[in-house]
């Protein structure tokens, strides 16, 4: 009977055992498969924002230079009117704002899709860096004219505004690199550090 019931005891522990064996395998298969998920939505949203901060390259400068007319122009004297860009030259600069460069459509859908993907502080960098990149898109597009400020008074747009929201989308990108390893690598534990905080 003694031989019985160790036989049992030793079948069950078998059992258990396997069952236990199975279900950490199953458990390993299943993280493997989310983080290549989290790894592809990583890569994509890299990969739209590279091509969103190429495609504003000719763009950014020729916004500078019109934003720059634009300021200069409010409160010109007659012989001041004279340095201002004339209308082919502001044609050559608009020509190089396309429609690429105006919209970041691509970098938006991927961050969303990390968002979906990524462990809550990473999603937040995924969303700052569409949200800065949306800036950007925003700020080509309106180049050239004068800020609006709600109450029929305009303003002269800032020079530098095409180029700060530029700095603005290669820092978010930086961070979200940086923070995608991490998370990639396993490292880390819980909370991510801290990096180059971002102006809004």
């Amino acid at each position: 009977m003694d031989a019985q019931i160790i036989t049992t005891v030793v079948a069950v522990v078998a059992i258990v055992g396997a069952y236990l064996g199975a279900a950490r395998q199953a458990r390993a298969a299943v993280e493997s498969v989310r983080r290549g998920h989290q790894q592809s939505a990583y890569s994509d949203l890299i990969r739209a924002a590279r091509r969103y901060l190429k495609a504003v390259r000719g763009a950014v400068p020729a916004a500078v230079a019109l934003d720059e007319n634009v300021r200069r122009s409010f409160g010109a004297t007659p012989e001041e009117e004279d340095d201002l860009l004339d209308a082919a030259a502001v044609a050559q600069y608009s020509a190089l704002i396309t429609r690429e460069s105006t919209d970041c459509e691509e970098v938006t859908a991927a961050a969303t899709l990390v968002e979906l993907e990524a462990p809550g502080e990473l999603a937040h960098y995924a969303r700052l860096l569409a949200e800065h990149a949306e800036e950007l898109a925003s700020v080509l597009a309106a180049a050239g004219r004068p800020d609006d400020q709600g109450d029929d008074t305009l303003l002269p747009a800032d020079p530098r505004r095409a180029t700060d929201a530029q700095a603005a989308v290669e820092t978010a990108l930086a961070n979200f690199v940086a923070r995608a390893r991490i998370s990639l690598s396993g490292g880390g534990g819980g909370r991510l550090p801290r990096l180059t905080r971002l102006s809004r």
